[in-house]
Parts: C-alpha cells; sequence; structure tokens
C-alpha cells in the first residue's frame, strides 16, 4: 500500500477513533450524571430515615435505662425475692409474686410507657435466672398485663445472656428479627428490636432484667417505600434480609431457609463487604455502578458492643432504566461525525499527495544507510520540513559513523583486556545462560568459549550444598543492588572431575537488561594446603596435649622410683624371705606383683604417648603380608587355643609399616584373646564391603576408598561399651578372666586417626565382634 494511502488511512482512523472515544466519554458521563442525580437522591430521603431511627434508637435506649433503674422497682424485687446463698450472690425468684402496691406502680408505669411509646409493644421484667416476672403488652390496640400463667422462660435468650453480663448504666440491643413467644414467631409478624438492661440495688447485686421491644417495621417500610427506581433490601449484619420484595426470604434464619443477599448477588455482596469493613463501628456509604446495576448502600451502625449491631439497606437499580436517556444524544452526535470524516479524509488526501514523494526519497535513503552504504544524495533543498528532516538525517549518519569507529576500538581493547586476564572471567543474562567466556576460564573448565557461549552456567558450576541448585540462587537471595561483587565457594564440573571454585559474581544494568560478570579462580591448590595445615594442627595439638598429660607421670621421676620398689622388693623376697612370716611373705609378694603392675602400665602409657611422633618414612604397606607374619609369629598361641585364621585378600595402603604392623597384631591378638569357653575360635580377615553396612557409619565410609575387618567369634561387645573400648585403661574384664592393661585398642584407635581414618567394632552376623578400619587415601597421590 502506498504511503500515501496509509497515511490517509491513519489520519482518518485517529479521527475516527477520537470522536468514537468522545461520543463514549460524553455518553458515560450523561448515563453518569443520571445514577449521580438518583444517588443523591436516595440518599438524601434515607438520611432523614436513618436519622429517625438513630433518634428513636437512643430513645429506646433512654427509656430502657430510666426503668431498670427507678426506686420502685428495686423495692419490689427486695420485697418479692428471696436471698438464698448471700455469701455467693446466689438469689432465687419466688414463683408466687405476692401483688402490692410496688406491683401495680410498675404495671402502671409499663402502661403508661407503651401508651406514649406507640412503636413499643412489649415491656418485661426478668429474673436472673429469665423467668417472666411481669409482662406488659399491646394487643389488638390495647395495653395489657400479661396473666402470671402465660408468663415465659426467657433464659435462652441473647439479650438475657448478654445482659447479665453489663454494668450499671449500660444498654443492650438485640438483632433485628421476628418477635417469638412460646417458641414460635408470633403473629401477626413483627420486626422487632429488644432495649435489655440489667436491674442492681444500691449495693451492686444483680437483681434481674428489663427488657422493651420495639417494633422497627415502620422504619424498614418507610425506607422501602422511598425509593422510585429499582428495589430495596435491608440486611442484618450476617447478611440476611430484614426486607425483601418476596417475603418468603426475609428473616430467614427464623423459618430455617438461610437464605442471605451473598447467595443471590455473590460478587455485589463482596463489593460492600469492602467498603462497610473500613468503617467497622461509624456509618458507612458505598456506592457501586456495576454493568447491569446501580447500587447504593447505606450501613447504619446501632450497637457498640462486643458484637456490634447493624443493619445495611441496599438500593440496586437495572443500569438499563439510565441508558434510554442517552440515546437521543448519540443520534445527534452521529451526524457531525460523518460531516467531519469526509472533511478530514479530503484534507489528508490532498496534503499527502505533496509530501508523499520525497518522503519516498528519505526512505530509500534510510535503506542505504542500513545496507552499509555511505554514498547519500539528499533531496532537493526546497527550504521546507523535508529538507531540515534530510539535513538532520545527514548528520545523523555522520555521528553514526564516529561512533561506530569509537565502538570498534573500545571492543578491541575490552577483548584484549578480557583475554589477557590470569583469571576466569564469565558473563551471563539474569537467567544464567553464557554470553562470553575468556580463555583462562575457558581452559579452568577443560572447554572451548565458542563452546560455552549459550549454555547454562549451572552445567559447569554447581553450589556445594546440591549439586543441582544454580549458583546464583545465593547471589539473588543474598544481594540484589549490584554495589559490591559477592564472593562464594562453588564446584566446578570438568571431564576430570568436580573441583572447587571461588566464585566473584557482580551484578550490572545497562539499557534496562540485567547480566552478570563472575570471576572463577581454582582453589584446589589453596583447599589441599588449608587441610594439610588443618590436619597437622589438629595431629601437633593432640601431641601437645598428651606430652603436657603424661610428661610428668612417665618421666625417669615416675619410672626410677617404681624400678627401686621392684628391685628392693625381690631383693627382700630372696634373702630375707625365710625370717617373715606367712603374712609378711604374702604382703611382700603383693607388693612385688604391684610393683610389677605399675611398671607395665608406666610402659603402656609410654608406648601410647609415643604412638604418631614417630617420624617413620611412609611407604606401600602390604597389609595381606603383614597379616601373615603376624599369624606365624603367634603359631604357637594359635596351636594351643587350637584357632582357625584366615586371611583374605588385603590391600596395599600407604602408610608406616611399624604402625601398620602395631595395628593389625593387636586387633589379630584380641580377637585370639577374647574367646568362649569350650567354642574353637575362628578369626578372619578380610575386605569391607560399605553396601553391608547399616549403622551409624554407612555414610561415613562412603569418604573412604579403602575398609578392611579383622572378625572372630568370640565373647562379643555390647553396643553400649563399643565407644568405651578405645578409651585407654577401660577394660570390661577383671585381669583374673583376660590379662593386660586396656591399652591395645586406644593405640589401635590413635594409629588409624593418625593416618585419617576411622575404627568401629560392628557385629559378626556369626556371633562375636567385628573391628573395622577404613582410611581415606590410597597412595601417596591422594
Amino acid at each position: 500500500m502506498r504511503i500515501s494511502s496509509r497515511m490517509t488511512l491513519h489520519t482518518l482512523a485517529a479521527v475516527v477513533f477520537t470522536v468514537a472515544l468522545l461520543s463514549a466519554y460524553f455518553a458515560r458521563e450523561m448515563k453518569q450524571a443520571l445514577v449521580d442525580g438518583e444517588v443523591r437522591n436516595q440518599q438524601a430521603q434515607l438520611d432523614l430515615r436513618v436519622q429517625h431511627f438513630n433518634s428513636g434508637i437512643e430513645q429506646l435506649r433512654s427509656d430502657a435505662l430510666l426503668i431498670s433503674e427507678s426506686p420502685f422497682i428495686v423495692e419490689w424485687f427486695k420485697q418479692s425475692i428471696n436471698v438464698i446463698d448471700d455469701a455467693n450472690d446466689q438469689i432465687s425468684t419466688n414463683t408466687s409474686l405476692p401483688s402490692n402496691a410496688y406491683s401495680s406502680l410498675i404495671e402502671q408505669s409499663f402502661n403508661n410507657l407503651l401508651t406514649r411509646r406507640p412503636d413499643y409493644f412489649q415491656a418485661r421484667i426478668l429474673s436472673i435466672s429469665g423467668d417472666e416476672l411481669i409482662r406488659v403488652e399491646r394487643q389488638n390496640g390495647a395495653v395489657k398485663v400479661v396473666a402470671a400463667k402465660q408468663l415465659q422462660d426467657k433464659s435462652e435468650t441473647e439479650y438475657f445472656e448478654a445482659a447479665k453480663t453489663l454494668s450499671a448504666g449500660e444498654v443492650y440491643l438485640s438483632d433485628i428479627n421476628l418477635n417469638e413467644e412460646y417458641g414460635a414467631i408470633a403473629q401477626p409478624e413483627v420486626t422487632t428490636l429488644r432495649a435489655a438492661a440489667p436491674i442492681f440495688d444500691g449495693n451492686g447485686k444483680l437483681l434481674g432484667v428489663f427488657v422493651i421491644n420495639k417494633n422497627v417495621g415502620s422504619f424498614v417500610r418507610a425506607t422501602v417505600t422511598n425509593s422510585s427506581v429499582g428495589d430495596v433490601f435491608v440486611l442484618n449484619a450476617r447478611g440476611h434480609f430484614i426486607y425483601h420484595p418476596q417475603n418468603e426470604y426475609t428473616f430467614s434464619e427464623q423459618r430455617g431457609t438461610d437464605y442471605t443477599f451473598a447467595k443471590q448477588w455473590p460478587e455485589i455482596a463482596k463489593s460492600l463487604l469492602v467498603a462497610f469493613e473500613k468503617d467497622a463501628f461509624n456509618l458507612a456509604t458505598s456506592s457501586l455502578n456495576l454493568d447491569n446495576y446501580v447500587v447504593n448502600a447505606r450501613k447504619v451502625s446501632y450497637h457498640k458492643g462486643t458484637t456490634p449491631k447493624y443493619i445495611s439497606i441496599i438500593q440496586m437499580a437495572p443500569s438499563s432504566h439510565f441508558s434510554a436517556q442517552t440515546i437521543q444524544a448519540l443520534q445527534r452526535q452521529i451526524f457531525a461525525v460523518a460531516l467531519l470524516l469526509a472533511v478530514c479524509i479530503a484534507l489528508a488526501w490532498f496534503f499527502n499527495r505533496i509530501m508523499v514523494k520525497r518522503v519516498y526519497m528519505l526512505g530509500e535513503l534510510s535503506n542505504c544507510v542500513a545496507a552499509g552504504g555511505r554514498d547519500l544524495k539528499l533531496p532537493e533543498d526546497r527550504g521546507d520540513e523535508v529538507d531540515h528532516v534530510a539535513k538532520a538525517f545527514q548528520s545523523m549518519v555522520d555521528q553514526i559513523d564516529g561512533r561506530e569507529k569509537l565502538l570498534h576500538l573500545e571492543k578491541v581493547k575490552i577483548q584484549a583486556i578480557f583475554d589477557a586476564v590470569n583469571s576466569g572471567l564469565i558473563t551471563t543474562n539474569e537467567d544464567g545462560y553464557i554470553e562470553e567466556v575468556n580463555q583462562f576460564g575457558a581452559h579452568l573448565l577443560t572447554s572451548e568459549p565458542q563452546a560455552m557461549e549459550g549454555k547454562f552456567i549451572g552445567d559447569y558450576l554447581k553450589s556445594e550444598s546440591s549439586l543441582n541448585s544454580n549458583v546464583f540462587q545465593a547471589y539473588f537471595a543474598l544481594q540484589q543492588e549490584a554495589t559490591q561483587p559477592f564472593h562464594f565457594e562453588v564446584i566446578g564440573l570438568r571431564h576430570t572431575g568436580p573441583f572447587p571454585v571461588q566464585l566473584s559474581v557482580a551484578r550490572f544494568t545497562l539499557d534496562g537488561k540485567t547480566f552478570y560478570v563472575a570471576a572463577i579462580e581454582d582453589i584446589s591448590e589453596r583447599k589441599s594446603i588449608q587441610l594439610s595445615l588443618d590436619k597437622y594442627a589438629k595431629k601437633l595439638e593432640a601431641s601437645n596435649k598428651e606430652l603436657q598429660s603424661f610428661a610428668y607421670v612417665a618421666s625417669h621421676d615416675l619410672q626410677e622410683p617404681v624400678r627401686k620398689i621392684q628391685s628392693f622388693g625381690e631383693l627382700l623376697e630372696r634373702e630375707e624371705k625365710a625370717n617373715l612370716s606367712e603374712n609378711g611373705q604374702l604382703y611382700l609378694s603383693r607388693m612385688v606383683s604391684a610393683a610389677e603392675r605399675m611398671r607395665s602400665l608406666i610402659s603402656s602409657l609410654l608406648e601410647l604417648s609415643r604412638v604418631g611422633k614417630e617420624q617413620n618414612q611412609c611407604e606401600w604397606v602390604d597389609v595381606e603380608l603383614q597379616c601373615r607374619e603376624i599369624t606365624d609369629d603367634l603359631e604357637k598361641l594359635i596351636t594351643e587355643k587350637n584357632a582357625e585364621v584366615s586371611i583374605g585378600p588385603l590391600p596395599h595402603v600407604w602408610g608406616e609399616p611399624v604402625q601398620m604392623r602395631r595395628l593389625m597384631q593387636n586387633l589379630i591378638g584380641n580377637a585370639l584373646k577374647y574367646v568362649k569357653v569350650n567354642v574353637r575360635p575362628v578369626v578372619e580377615v578380610g575386605m569391607y564391603c560399605p553396601m553391608d553396612v547399616g549403622n551409624e557409619f554407612a555414610l561415613e565410609l562412603e569418604r573412604y576408598p579403602v575398609a578392611f575387618f579383622v572378625q572372630d567369634n568370640g565373647i562379643g561387645i555390647a553396643p553400649e561399651f563399643r565407644e568405651k573400648i578405645f578409651v585407654a585403661f577401660e577394660r570390661l574384664h577383671g585381669r583374673s578372666q583376660y590379662q593386660g592393661n586396656g591399652i591395645g585398642l586406644a593405640i589401635c584407635k590413635k594409629i588409624v586417626e593418625g593416618m585419617g581414618g576411622i575404627i568401629f567394632v560392628d557385629d559378626n552376623p556369626a556371633g562375636g565382634s567385628r573391628f573395622v578400619v577404613a582410611l581415606p587415601k590410597a597412595g601417596p597421590e591422594s
């Protein structure tokens, strides 16, 4: 389509749209003016009704309070009620009340009240147990006193229960509902509001409750007949109808149908609820102009107690009522719109024909510049607006050329710096997809820059806590502003395996686009050095503590006295034994034996303290060969016990041969020592499978590539002692049963932990115990 035609159509469309918009606006404003006028009229009339209702409520509250505080009512209670339990303030009504002057005075007072107030139709006094004592009511236009046999029990009514909790000077106003007598809705039906006030004596003791029933039906009828347009509904605080054009829907709670405004018009009810909740206790007004209805609502509060009481008056008029008057105005606009369109079309066609030729030329020049051409021939200079645009176009092209050259130089310089940095650099978009990576970063991740572009950064970097998480999630959570880079450690992934990475991330926003620059550094060596330093520090700390604990005890000062005691004891036993009594010989024997045990204990302590301190050269140790050599050394013991010892395939481990031999000799020796009576000892040494583990060490073993066991069918070890046995000098049996100082397993544990491993006791499926040794590395390169 030619540009002149498009410009003409655009101009025409703009005019049509503007006219249509203005027409719709004026139509809406006219309709809204009609609606506003009707709303104001309804609200003005409703204000008068609400003022009348509020004045009636205040009069009702005042009358109830005035009569409840009347002295003659208190005197009447004193003559008509017996105090049963004064200590607990319990009083009981005398069911046969005497007729006295006060009773007549009360009845006359109630009669006058109902006579003066035509909308009051009942007044009653209730005892504190809820029984009616006196009731005066309007029957067929006349005020009468109800006979005693027709009095009722009102103890379960909500207004009685609420009035009992009030203080002096307070009045309770009930919900508006149909009056009920003798458990049923009274006929004819009366729309009722009750005022209940407590009656107290001079000492503040509750005597009873005074109640007035007010007929508010006249207010409801006046409110309904007030409306000239649409329907009017009156609701209680729970949304049930006090008035509905269809009478069967009124007071549905009492009739058992539970029909509410929200069920009939849920969307309107929801909108009104929002407006009313903003002002829970005071007068609230809301007007809604919906698709099908114009709604005017008024909330009238009449009681501000624990449970506020209010009614809602809602007028609903169909929108179509206000639309008919706007049609005539719209018809008058049609002729003006048609005339305006014709003029606009003619003018647009004329001016577009003048401009189109030279504009076409500028379009061709734009295509030339877009294609990279710079040999431009501008339209003929006529001094008009097109010439001004042409000159601005030429200036723009010149500026673009200069900026492109500068941008090219800057890009070359930035790319050179980017590739020359001795650190991995990665840029991503805000979703974490890689846009650019330098050579060093690609080398760290054993890839090529081009191969990484467009891929998700989570394919190369993972969080330490979860290998499936996006590393930027932590950054998003902790730092939303790009003021400072954020640093944390992650796991880098490459074909040689995972490795630790120090990641620094900075967030930038340019031209509304967010991207991230991440610097990555391989910290494997740093981590390894730190781990070695930590292990050495712990080992050094443990050694220092042991040296401090045993230096004095295990020194020459402790051994020399014991040695002298033992030497002199043996000398005394050898040379003077015949001169000693029988008891003396016994004491001497015990002294020598004790000195020998002391010497043995000191030697064991020294042996324990030396474990891990010898700076022996580490080398490959054939554990299987060492175990076979140990069984050869123990051949005599094995033969004596008729034991069966089997050595399975065992690994080569990197460690100190002496310590490994001491470890295995202690474990195999213990297996031959702690045997069952009359049971042939069976000892087995072999590789340990982590899949068989069902205890608390199962997860730990995943970190140890080398694990082997020594198991027996001996006396076994109860689970509660499996930690205790690795403590120095902790024995589970007496020396008379099994020899030893209780130091062997402590030495085993120290040897294993010195190699960075763990040792624990597991159950042998065939009975007895199984000692498991798990080591973290299988060679010097690990």
